[in-house]
């Protein structure tokens, strides 16, 4: 019953060996990396320069993260029960799941009803509100899913809540929260001390309704003040001080070889 994952080609092999396998056990999956005395192996030759090494730690990686994330139930839980998303917003239509180990024809089979939701709501302090009364959505099976249940009722007011199954054998619970929309609340009334502020920080001027007529003469005043754009380029043999400099380095050279009888 165990799925192979890779196989190993060559070595006077008549067929491939698998070398990479995984199988069900109990509640988990295991995984066998077989192989036979001191061997060696790697996905890219030694000579390819390709980061072999690291698409090496990324396959291992993924490999351990899907051993632990693929299984949707605990050790000796049979039945397990999720929310759509683990955040709603007021007005929207709430869904839960809840996933069973053996398929719907098996639970029919033993006389099994529909499992119950039963929701809940929690208080600031996560007790139980005595103010809320619970009540209770059978959920159906999803389609082509025979161990998939769904549970959709209306939509509830902001607050956490807990759901958790009724009259089952095996205990299921979990928990969400319905928020308001979280929409961006910006106040766009004008704040003339702080456009003015802004603008003397900058070199600006904050202009009244009554100026706009006069925007082109600002700018050209900005213009001519700052010059914006404007390059000034200077040869540095120019000046004075790189001259004295360059000559007084090339004198010092000069002495300095006829001092050591270089010239």
């Amino acid at each position: 019953m165990s799925v192979v994952l890779a196989r190993a080609e060559g070595g006077g092999q008549a067929e491939p060996m698998a070398v990479l396998s995984s199988q069900r056990y109990g509640c988990g999956r295991s995984l066998v990396l077989e192989g036979q005395g001191m061997w060696r192996w790697g996905f890219r030759p030694p000579e390819d320069r390709l980061h072999g090494q690291d698409l090496f730690h990324a396959f291992w990686a993924n490999l351990v993260r899907w051993l632990a994330g693929s299984n949707d139930f605990l050790p000796s839980q049979d039945c397990v029960l999720r929310p759509g998303k683990p955040v709603y917003q007021t007005g929207e239509s709430l869904l839960l799941y809840v996933m069973k180990r053996e398929s719907a024809p098996e639970a029919q089979a033993a006389g099994a009803a529909l499992p119950i939701v039963e929701i809940l709501r929690e208080d600031e302090t996560g007790s139980l509100d005595r103010e809320f009364k619970p009540f209770r959505v059978p959920a159906r099976p999803v389609p082509r899913d025979p161990q998939v249940f769904q549970a959709e009722f209306e939509p509830l007011d902001e607050g956490h809540y807990r759901a958790q199954l009724v009259d089952s054998p095996a205990r299921a619970d979990t928990t969400f929260e319905v928020l308001p929309p979280l929409r961006e609340r910006l106040d766009l009334r004008a704040r003339p001390d702080r456009l003015a502020g802004l603008s003397q920080a900058t070199d600006a001027r904050a202009l009244a309704l009554d100026e706009l007529d006069k925007l082109h003469e600002y700018f050209g005043a900005y213009v001519q003040r700052h010059k914006p754009g404007q390059e000034l380029k200077r040869p540095a043999w120019d000046e004075t001080w790189v001259f004295l400099l360059l000559a007084a380095w090339a004198g010092a050279t000069w002495w300095l070889r006829r001092r050591w009888g270089a010239i």
